[in-house]
């Protein structure tokens, strides 16, 4: 048995409590299927006891078959039909009915008892409480081996049969339907996921880019600044430089030519003694000026 909290997708949530189906690819399971399933009031576990007593009846009538082609899906179809397609006064409601108003009779006379305490957590079951439901009326108790027999035609019994058939067909379509829109929705979310990984990991590259491209434009806006300072320090220096450098060139220059004009005058005087001297002297004078004297 398995338990689901919430109606399957082809039953109206309106006016049903909970339902009792068997598994569509199962020959076995059985499924129970509430609208607002609770276990902290006598109500909400008569609505358990209700559908458990269903169960009962699928073990009893006969589990053979496979999925709603199933012998109590059928007698349960044949019921209905036969009650002219009524849910009141079907023969399978009717027992599963007074099972669940048998329960709550005596459930209602524990007063301030509970068999689950919600107040709690997780919540806590009494079997004490439980136990004293049971003393009350001992005949809600189901044995397994009771074969539970209801009356129907056998024309009810083969429309049953056909009913049965094409709700299975219908249900396994639509399941089939609904496998491949979730493999497709599947595949197209692990697409998507897929992408979206590549384009975060390119934002984050581009961004790594972006910001090292914008770190280095700094380092070089710095540096040019740096470069532009530096310039412009070497270039009043160097205009200073140069300044000095012209100042010294000129004066170096007037020395020079002060120096030149008594280096020349000195070597005047010093021709003119050799002249004046005569002999060998006049020889280095003819050589140096190259005319006789």
């Amino acid at each position: 048995m398995h338990f689901h909290n919430g109606l399957p997708w082809f039953v109206p949530s309106s006016g049903i409590a909970a339902i009792t189906l068997p598994g569509n690819w199962s020959f076995t399971h059985i499924h129970i299927y509430f609208n607002d399933y609770g276990e902290c009031d006598c109500q909400r576990i008569a609505t358990t006891v209700h559908e458990g007593f269903h169960v009962q009846q699928y073990f009893n009538v006969g589990l053979l078959g496979f999925g709603f082609i199933k012998l109590f899906m059928i007698d349960y179809l044949a019921c209905w039909i036969c009650n002219g397609f009524k849910y009141e006064g079907h023969p399978m409601e009717i027992t599963a009915e007074e099972q669940e108003l048998a329960f709550k009779l005596c459930c209602f006379k524990l007063q301030d008892k509970k068999i689950c305490d919600c107040t709690t957590k997780p919540p806590t079951f009494h079997p004490e409480a439980l136990e004293e439901v049971i003393k009350c009326n001992p005949s809600i108790v189901k044995e397994d081996g009771k074969v539970f027999k209801y009356d129907f035609g056998v024309i009810c019994w083969i429309l049953g049969a056909i009913l049965a058939y094409y709700i299975m067909l219908v249900t396994i379509v639509t399941d089939l339907i609904f496998f491949i829109v979730e493999f497709v929705l599947l595949i197209a979310t692990a697409l998507g996921c897929a992408l979206h990984i590549i384009w975060t990991t390119i934002i984050a590259m581009l961004d790594a880019i972006c910001k090292w491209t914008i770190e280095w434009e700094k380092k070089c806006v710095d540096w040019a600044q740096e470069s532009i300072k530096e310039c412009l320090e070497y270039q009043t220096t160097g205009y200073q430089e140069c300044s000095e450098y012209q100042d010294q060139g000129y004066n170096a220059c007037t020395e020079y030519q002060d120096q030149g004009y008594s280096a020349c005058a000195q070597t005047a005087d010093q021709d003119i003694i050799t002249v004046a001297l005569g002999g060998p002297a006049l020889g280095v004078v003819k050589q140096w000026y190259g005319f006789p004297i």
